[in-house]
C-alpha cells in the first residue's frame, strides 16, 4: 500500500482542476472559431458568389428560382406602353412607346376609354381613336367628343383595329388627377413574356395580359424564334415554333415542348406573346405585344 501525504493529494486536486480549465478553455476557443466560421460562411455550399445571384429583370417580375444564375440566361425584355396627360376634360395627350420595328399605323393600333377601372370589348368604349404613328415611338392626342368628368377612367391600347379584344396595354386616369401632370405609372399595365424555365429542348413562359382578356377566346399565343427581336419577327422570319396559349386567364404559365434541333448552346433566341392574327393565316405573327431575347448558356468543360 502506498502512503500519500496531505500536500500530494492537494497537488493532484490542482493539477486536475488545471486539466479541466484548459480543456474548458480550449473547447470554448475551438466553439468560437467554429462559430465564427459558420457565421461568415453562412448556409452556402461554398459556390461563387456571381453564381448565388439572380437576373434582376426576372426578381423584378415577381419569379424566384432555385439554382445558380450561370445556368439561367439574361433576358432582354420588350413590352408596349404608353403614358397619359390630362389637358382638359376632352383632350388626353398620350406617349407611346412601342415594339422595336413596329408601325402603329400599318398594324391599326388604336385607344379607347371607358369610365371605370376596367377595360371592356371596344364597342362598349367611351371613346375611341386610330393611332397614326408610323414609327414604334410617337405622341399624339386623343380627343374626346365627350369630355370626362371628376371620376376614374381608363384607356385601353389595342393592337389591331379589327379586333376588338387586342388590349395589352391600360393606363387608368384617377378621380382628382391634376391637369398639364402626368398620370403616376403605378396606374399603368403593360403586357409582358417572360422565360421562367428552360431545358433541352423544351422552355416554359410566364405572360400577363391584361384582366379583361381571355387568351384561347381571344386566340392568343407564344412563338419562338431564332436570333435577336427585329421587325422581321413581325414577318414570321426564323420562327421555329408557335402555338396557342390554352386557357382563358389572364396570366399564367405556358410551355413549349419538342423544339426542333433543341435549344443549342450560346445561341440568342426570342420568345414572343401574341394577340389575335393578323390575317387568316394560322401562323402569323404580326400581331406580337410583348418579346424577350435570351441566350443559351454554353456548355461547361
Amino acid at each position: 500500500m502506498v502512503e500519500r501525504f496531505p500536500g500530494d493529494a492537494y497537488r493532484i486536486s490542482r493539477l486536475q482542476q488545471n486539466i479541466m480549465v484548459l480543456t474548458s478553455m480550449f473547447l470554448s476557443k475551438t466553439y468560437i472559431s467554429f462559430l465564427i466560421l459558420f457565421l461568415l460562411t453562412g448556409f452556402s455550399s461554398g459556390a461563387p458568389e456571381q453564381e448565388l445571384g439572380y437576373s434582376k429583370a426576372l426578381l423584378q417580375e415577381g419569379f424566384t428560382f432555385k439554382g445558380p444564375a450561370a445556368a439561367f440566361p439574361r433576358q432582354k425584355k420588350y413590352e408596349i406602353s404608353f403614358s397619359a396627360t390630362l389637358y382638359s376634360a376632352s383632350l388626353i395627350a398620350i406617349e407611346l412607346q412601342g415594339l422595336p420595328g413596329s408601325n402603329p399605323k400599318a398594324s391599326g393600333y388604336y385607344v379607347a376609354l371607358w369610365q371605370g377601372t376596367q377595360i371592356e370589348d371596344r364597342y362598349r368604349s367611351q371613346a375611341q381613336q386610330l393611332i397614326q404613328l408610323d414609327s414604334q415611338e410617337g405622341s399624339f392626342v386623343f380627343e374626346l367628343s365627350e369630355g370626362i368628368n371628376n371620376k376614374d377612367y381608363i384607356i385601353g391600347l389595342g393592337i389591331d383595329d379589327k379586333d376588338s379584344t387586342s388590349f395589352c396595354s391600360t393606363v387608368i386616369i384617377p378621380k382628382d388627377q391634376p391637369l398639364y401632370i402626368p398620370v403616376s405609372d403605378t396606374y399603368a399595365f403593360s403586357s409582358s413574356v417572360t422565360l421562367v424555365k428552360i431545358g433541352t429542348n423544351s422552355l416554359i413562359a410566364a405572360y400577363r395580359t391584361p384582366a379583361f382578356n381571355l387568351p384561347a377566346m381571344n386566340q392568343n399565343w407564344i412563338a419562338l424564334f431564332q436570333g435577336p427581336f427585329t421587325a422581321n419577327t413581325f414577318k414570321g422570319r426564323n420562327l421555329i415554333i408557335r402555338q396557342n396559349i390554352p386557357g382563358n386567364i389572364n396570366e399564367g404559365m405556358a410551355a413549349i415542348n419538342n423544339i426542333e434541333g433543341g435549344l443549342m448552346p450560346e445561341q440568342y433566341y426570342t420568345l414572343v406573346y401574341g394577340m389575335g392574327y393578323a390575317s387568316t393565316d394560322s401562323n402569323s405573327t404580326y400581331n406580337i405585344i410583348a418579346a424577350t431575347e435570351f441566350q443559351v448558356p454554353g456548355n461547361k468543360e
